[in-house]
């Protein structure tokens, strides 16, 4: 069986443990992805972070990244916190639950309050949101799980490190088999509509 392949997949097999903490579970995931990337592919989870928050994040290849989960700041827990030299990304995770607007309000009031050069608030969601001004007047970038899939997947080749290649197939067949990525529709789905 391939390295990443849907029917043994370490990150689902794990997940079926996680129970009502689910979100917190996927969270962790992604968070251990991203620091395993940035100690053995820098310039892979670099290019990663950067897509992952609509381009504002751009560091080099000497600045130190770290990232952290389930902070609890002023009361809140914030889901991923991404630290760089001058810029703070506060990523909230929602996987099944509903966006709560007076959360992203304090994350973005905490944010505001930080002596950074920068602060990027980003809401990673299954769907895209609808018809939601309020919470884009608030967040910086919303951002898919199936955007994640869908770099992954077109990146993966350019990773260097073996463990690094396994992680990431793992974790982009994990989205895959929790249906949070988008399948490539093929050329057959045209004549395939027509005929219905």
């Amino acid at each position: 069986m391939a390295a990443g392949s849907s029917e043994n997949n370490l990150f689902y097999s794990l997940g079926k443990w996680a129970g009502s903490q689910d979100e917190n579970f996927t969270t962790e995931v992604l968070a251990f992805l991203l620091n395993h990337l940035l100690v053995h592919d820098f310039p892979f989870a670099a290019d990663l972070l950067k897509k992952m928050t609509g381009g504002r994040l751009q560091v080099g290849a000497e600045e130190s990244i770290t990232v952290e989960t389930q902070n609890r700041l002023e009361g809140d827990q914030s889901d991923i916190w991404v630290q760089a030299q001058n810029h703070l990304v506060l990523i909230e995770v929602k996987v099944n639950s509903g966006v709560n607007l007076g959360q992203l309000e304090r994350y973005r009031e905490l944010l505001n309050k930080r002596r950074v050069a920068e602060a990027t608030l980003v809401l990673l969601t299954r769907d895209a949101l609808q018809k939601s001004e309020a919470i884009r007047r608030i967040i910086d970038f919303p951002l898919l799980w199936r955007q994640i899939a869908d770099w992954l997947e077109q990146d993966l080749s350019s990773i260097n490190n073996k463990s690094s290649i396994f992680l990431a197939a793992e974790f982009l067949n994990f989205l895959k088999r929790r249906h949070m990525s988008m399948e490539q529709v093929g050329s057959e789905l045209g004549p395939g509509i027509k005929a219905m």
